[in-house]
């Protein structure tokens, strides 16, 4: 059986608040990053909205099955909308649904509830608004909304979203939060290191729009062009490429997996003549090679242990 992205989130597994007004949200965190009171989503984006305010529902977690047209816009009463400043309304589907725990002897308790939502493939360019969130008839919470061209975010094996993968099934070390990178048809991790000099493949979500590629495969390839930057000194942070002294590609996005889930496929380049690389230590340093994807709106990075 596939195991499920991450074991749980665990800041809100253990927090809990008293009765509050309806569309007053108590917390919400989207896009895998800090919690903010906006919401911004990409074309054909999965992610995780976690917010306060629905009461306790049983059964759950829940993950929905995809039909022929994806996936429903409701999940055990729940519904999520984008209202556009001037337009008409947009659905967007429920992949899956889950709650915290209310703490023993606490009569009167909101949850944190998450709500793994996919936008609109369709969705409009520099679209502004309200995202609101719909329990049966009523209104829970509003939320300001923009759409943007990407919200890049690299799969990794500590996700919360419920969504059910193989990738991370064979991992030694599946408690790390492992990215999701593939190499020689093996999962990049301390088994399997990354090997420079040699293709990849990686998945991620937030590519943005698509179009049909009409070719054998009958793929989908983003819209937008991205670049893979390579930096090869020890805990690099994730920044933008700078212009003739990072190590640049071009990757190639495709779609076409349910869920929004873009794949990666790029060359690890060599490390450059002449740099002494200094090898991983556990300790001092964690990582001697961190990857960024670029988009115009968004980055994220991987960090890796690479062999001198």
């Amino acid at each position: 059986m596939s195991r499920k992205l991450g074991l749980s989130l665990l800041a809100l597994n253990c927090f809990a608040i008293s009765a509050q007004s309806s569309r007053n949200p108590a917390l919400v965190s989207t896009d895998y990053r800090l919690p903010s009171n906006t919401v911004t989503a990409a074309p054909g984006q999965l992610s995780l909205l976690s917010l306060g305010g629905i009461g306790q529902k049983p059964g759950l977690p829940a993950r929905a099955l995809p039909g022929p047209n994806g996936y429903s816009g409701e999940l055990r009463g729940i519904r999520i909308q984008i209202i556009p400043t001037n337009g008409t309304p947009l659905e967007t589907q429920l992949v899956a649904l889950q709650q915290s725990d209310c703490p023993a002897g606490i009569q009167v308790c909101s949850p944190i509830t998450s709500i793994t939502t996919l936008f609109p493939r369709d969705l409009p360019a520099n679209l502004t608004g309200t995202l609101a969130v719909l329990d049966g008839l009523t209104t829970v919470s509003e939320f300001p909304f923009r759409s943007v061209t990407d919200n890049l975010h690299f799969l990794n094996s500590c996700d919360a979203t419920l969504v059910w993968v193989g990738l991370f099934d064979a991992a030694a070390n599946k408690d790390t939060c492992l990215p999701s990178f593939i190499q020689d048809n093996r999962l990049v991790n301390t088994d399997n290191p990354l090997k420079p000099g040699g293709g990849v493949a990686t998945y991620l979500y937030g590519g943005g729009a698509a179009i049909l590629k009409e070719d054998e495969f009958k793929r989908e390839e983003t819209i937008q062009t991205f670049d893979v930057s390579f930096d090869y000194r020890p805990n690099a942070p994730g920044a933008r490429p700078i212009p003739g002294v990072s190590l640049i590609v071009k990757p190639f996005l495709s779609v076409g997996f349910a869920g929004g889930l873009n794949q990666v496929n790029f060359m690890i380049p060599p490390i450059p003549d002449g740099l002494q690389l200094l090898r991983c230590d556990g300790a001092n340093i964690r990582s001697n090679l961190t990857i960024t994807i670029s988009g115009t709106n968004s980055i994220d990075s991987a960090s890796f242990c690479v062999e001198p």
